[in-house]
């Protein structure tokens, strides 16, 4: 059966964009309320006087994204996906492990378990958010018994993890959070991180806090993880001469860390503009006979990162939006296990992960839409489902 899916599915995607006068998906990510001058007065200052790699502005961005997220350990790397590969290997797993993780997330969420030779146990969706549940994981453990568990916070969501963490560390089971795109997001009050072992956090240009190019960050409460994690991203190194890790070459450069302290202070502006479209969004969209929208879960406060509707008839609203130059993405058209290094893994469908890769339709959400822009969006909505 997982093979007729596969045959059915269109790995094609589509390269058309929207024209300048139309509405951009991503926008320019918050980068126009920078200070140019600002930026340059500071790679100009770590040109001259700094090193490249290891030098005080990036013990500055551990400490703040550290007091950010309530961890006393952060550690900086190059990229989200390095974060999620080097925070596993911190564990010093045993081949072969068990990893428990939801059939339905970005590639990364999966790679860094096959990269550190671990074995991927798929657990399903809940699709009215998007996300696993409580319940969902609950089962996993019962039935695969797994050494660690990955979960993704999708869209800005968070799973609630209050009842996991507990239970996990009682059956010594690590917990790692995939946080990298709910930076600035709660639950029940609190930042990713709070129940769980590790959080992983991506900092890539259209993340909300996006950096100039790749970054990522590992947070802990655990400091033998944060000293692993601090070794394995510099080669595995413990000393110059001493490489006990299979280790990485996986660095945030002090000019990433200086644009990504400058561009800090927006994100709660970034924040509230995003929580107001997405309002406007649930209100123009509420009602349509084939449209649903996602639910948040229960306590969450998302940072908005991405608005995301569901329909049968995704292809045909793109294409539609598309004409009227409003760009749109799909968030994921797949399920991991249809990918070819998971689907040796595959043991069953998954009919949560299944409806989400086949309806899911990302809207444009971010601070630069403007009033007008986020009008003309609900408008051609609401008339294609007029008349579809």
């Amino acid at each position: 059966m997982i093979k007729a899916i596969l045959s059915k599915i269109n790995r094609t995607r589509d390269k058309s964009k929207a024209s300048e006068s139309g509405v951009s998906f991503h926008g320019n990510m918050g980068n126009s309320r920078l200070s140019v001058d600002l930026i340059m007065n500071d790679w100009i200052e770590i040109l001259k006087n700094e090193p490249p790699l290891e030098g005080h502005r990036i013990q500055q961005f551990e400490s703040v994204i550290g007091d950010y997220l309530k961890q006393p350990f952060c550690v900086a790397v190059g990229s989200g996906s390095d974060a999620l590969t080097i925070a596993l290997r911190s564990l010093k797993l045993s081949p072969g492990s068990v990893v428990l993780l939801p059939g339905f997330s970005f590639i990364s969420t999966g790679l860094c378990i096959l990269e550190n030779q671990l074995k991927p146990c798929f657990l399903d969706i809940d699709p009215t958010t998007g996300l696993t549940s409580c319940d969902q994981i609950l089962a996993g453990i019962e039935r695969f018994s797994p050494h660690a568990i990955l979960i993704p916070h999708l869209n800005g969501n968070l799973v609630d993890l209050r009842k996991i963490y507990p239970l996990a560390r009682q059956k010594k089971i690590w917990l790692i959070e995939d946080a990298a795109q709910s930076f600035g997001s709660t639950i029940a009050g609190e930042p990713p991180g709070r129940w769980s072992d590790i959080v992983c956090l991506s900092f890539d240009p259209q993340k909300l806090l996006g950096s100039f190019g790749s970054a990522g960050a590992i947070l802990t409460s655990h400091e033998v993880l944060a000293k692993n994690a601090r070794q394995i991203r510099k080669y595995g190194s413990a000393t110059e001469v001493d490489f006990p890790w299979l280790g990485v070459n996986s660095r945030l450069t002090s000019i990433q860390a200086s644009f990504l302290l400058r561009k800090l202070p927006l994100v709660s502006d970034e924040i509230k503009r995003r929580k107001m479209i997405r309002a406007q969004y649930r209100e123009g969209l509420a009602g349509l006979g084939n449209v649903v929208l996602l639910n948040d879960p229960p306590n969450c406060d998302p940072n908005g990162y991405r608005f995301i509707l569901k329909t049968e008839k995704r292809d045909q609203l793109r294409k539609a939006l598309l004409e009227q130059n409003i760009e749109t993405r799909i968030h994921y058209p797949y399920c991991l296990y249809h990918q070819q290094p998971f689907q040796k893994y595959a043991q069953e469908i998954l009919p949560g992960c299944e409806m989400m890769a086949a309806h899911n339709l990302s809207l444009p959400c971010h601070g630069e839409l403007g009033g007008s822009d986020l009008e003309r969006i609900v408008k051609a909505i609401q008339e294609f489902s007029h008349y579809n």
